[in-house]
């Protein structure tokens, strides 16, 4: 048995599509207006015959972050001992599987995504990736790194001396400055925090405000600052309505931490901001308990899920599970002995990766989203060694970005 199988989740709940399906309908999403107008929101992705076919990612509105992607799947490609089936997929950038309007209706396809909603994404599964920017200690991910990392918080934070609060850091990117456009491209913008709240955004923002009503459990601060238009407080049932205001928050260089001074807390939250998650992977591998506020599913959730607690995405039960923590505060740490010992044993590393990945194309290829052998690769499509080898995802290749893209030509012909 390969040593990394006891990480590594359930068949996710999926419904893959036809291969060719894929290839078509790919290539003809595309985004109609500022800022990502011409550009695609998604990168087709083909195997054939062991080799990786993938469209331009300069093509796409965040050719950056899908470079990234194509890494990890070329090194776990390059890494398994047999070639992988024949399939045919998307990626997509961000967490879930929210794509533009344009996106045509009943023609969902199999999608790759980072962060998935279970309830949403039918035919989206998790992306193995660990992300490697906007992530302070990617590289700490696997032993004996992870292991260093780990006992230097101990040195430096042990339990018996840290804070019983949850800490955040961080900027208002969810919507938490407003006016705010909803979904980032359309026209509709929102201008209040109820409305925002109201739209499922600018958590952000509730949880600094809560952190005023509760400073005993949370320390929850905006790293800048910030103009709230408010109606009403967060709508915590142990908090009472004001009278509609705007409230500044002050921000700047004395509410900044860093990263790996959160850990004097013994409770770290990650609140969801825009596009993908890219600090829990980090958090894992400290030494306070981690708060997940995202509804997301990721690669790693199943490994990770006693040992981690959620909370629900509006925050309003955020104190009350903060106090409940601190009442049971050996089994915290017991809970984060847990989370050493699963990254110690490699539930983050390169192995773990390549097994969740060779599982995937499994799946991919018995659910319905294989390639006959006679389907080659369309045109458009070009072999991923030779786009990296052109220097396609080098910081001056993506920057390239390519606004007549196939997808610019079906808008073009519509």
């Amino acid at each position: 048995m390969h040593p990394s199988t006891r990480w590594v989740a359930a068949a996710p709940d999926f419904s893959p599509s036809p291969a060719a399906r894929v290839l078509d309908t790919s290539r003809r999403v595309c985004f109609q207006g500022p800022p990502y107008h011409r550009l695609s929101p998604v990168l087709a992705v083909m195997l054939h015959n062991g080799k990786i076919y993938t469209s331009d990612p300069r093509q796409t509105a965040w050719a950056k972050r899908l470079c990234s992607k194509l890494r990890t799947l070329k090194e776990a490609v390059d890494a398994m001992p047999h070639p992988p089936p024949n399939v045919a997929f998307a990626i997509n950038p961000h967490d879930n599987c929210h794509l533009p309007e344009s996106w045509p209706k009943g023609t969902a396809i199999t999608t790759l995504a980072y962060g998935i909603g279970p309830k949403e994404c039918r035919t989206t599964a998790a992306l193995p990736w660990i992300p490697n920017y906007h992530s302070t200690w990617w590289r700490d991910s696997a032993p004996p790194n992870s292991t260093r990392r780990f006992q230097k918080l101990e040195r430096l934070y042990p339990w018996h001396t840290k804070r019983p609060t949850a800490v955040w850091r961080g900027s208002p990117t969810d919507g938490s400055q407003l006016p705010y456009r909803a979904g980032g491209m359309s026209d509709r913008m929102i201008s209040t925090l109820p409305a925002a709240w109201k739209a499922g955004i600018a958590a952000r923002a509730r949880a600094v405000l809560l952190s005023m009503i509760f400073p005993e459990q949370l320390d929850l601060k905006f790293a800048a600052t910030v103009r709230l238009n408010l109606s009403h407080v967060p709508s915590s049932s142990e908090s009472a309505p004001s009278e509609p205001s705007t409230l500044v928050i002050t921000g700047g260089k004395h509410h900044v931490l860093p990263f790996e001074a959160q850990f004097r807390h013994k409770y770290i939250i990650d609140i969801a901001g825009n596009g993908y998650s890219a600090r829990p992977t980090s958090l894992l591998l400290g030494n306070s308990l981690v708060i997940l506020q995202r509804r997301y599913r990721y690669w790693w959730s199943r490994t990770f899920d006693n040992v981690t607690v959620s909370v629900d995405p509006s925050l309003d039960t955020l104190p009350a599970v903060v106090r409940q923590l601190h009442a049971i505060d050996g089994d915290v740490q017991r809970r984060v002995q847990g989370m050493q010992d699963l990254v110690a044993g490699g539930a983050l590393s390169p192995a773990a990766l390549l097994h969740q990945w060779h599982m995937l194309f499994r799946w991919l290829a018995e659910g319905g989203a294989a390639a006959p052998d006679e389907q080659r690769p369309p045109s458009h499509m070009r072999p991923l060694a030779e786009l990296l080898a052109a220097g396609v995802c080098t910081r001056r290749g993506w920057r390239q970005r390519n606004a007549n893209s196939d997808c610019a030509l079906f808008l073009d012909a519509s």
